[in-house]
């Protein structure tokens, strides 16, 4: 066999081994993922297996939203546009999905989604504006919570000046199951819950 044989060789042969190893880390073992216990610790969030694209025909298996009738025009601005967000920009183990899809068919028929806008829950104000963020709630009939907190931008205080977007980022998100703490969680953990759940 000849030197440049051997190159191809051992080329093809580490191919081979490189493919194999990406497709156990991208999460593509799906028997190992579905054996997977739930978590016992509330430290850290659990390893979350890379979420697949769900399916555009999947309007059985959809979250429950719950709309307040007294929503004002500006927090439906600021609420669509967290939910055009691709969740892959807030989470980059998911799929290109907006938010707004996503977000209740990951969640699953049996569970209550609620948007709603708010100061990202923090106390930091700027000279001329405060953060503004989308949070989506998810209830599931098991009384486990998952909440994710999306940063879209800054509301000036000055009432007569427009929101100024940004690009939506994931502030945090995490989960409460009955009588148990809270835990920081990827988003894609959500898809999870919603298995569990149906």
């Amino acid at each position: 066999m000849s030197r440049d044989q051997t190159l191809l060789a051992l080329t093809v042969v580490g191919i081979a081994v490189g493919i194999f190893m990406l497709r156990q880390a991208s999460g593509q073992s799906s028997a190992a993922e579905a054996s997977a216990a739930a978590p016992t610790y509330a430290s850290a969030p659990p390893p979350t297996p890379a979420a697949s694209p769900l399916p555009e025909n999947n309007a059985s298996g959809i979250a429950f939203e719950i709309t307040p009738r007294d929503r004002s025009a500006d927090e439906r601005e600021i609420i669509n546009y967290a939910k055009s967000a691709p969740v892959s920009m807030l989470d980059s183990s998911l799929p290109h999905q907006s938010a707004g899809y996503w977000i209740p068919r990951a969640a699953g028929a049996y569970s209550r989604l609620r948007w709603e806008v708010n100061d990202c829950r923090t106390r930091r104000r700027y000279s001329d504006s405060i953060p503004l963020c989308a949070q989506a709630n998810i209830e599931f009939t098991n009384g486990t919570r998952f909440e994710a907190l999306v940063m879209v931008g800054s509301r000036p205080l000055d009432s007569a000046k427009p929101v100024k977007y940004v690009q939506p980022s994931l502030l945090w998100a995490f989960y409460k199951r009955p009588r148990g703490a809270v835990v920081p969680a990827p988003l894609g953990l959500l898809q999870r819950f919603g298995q569990e759940g149906n």
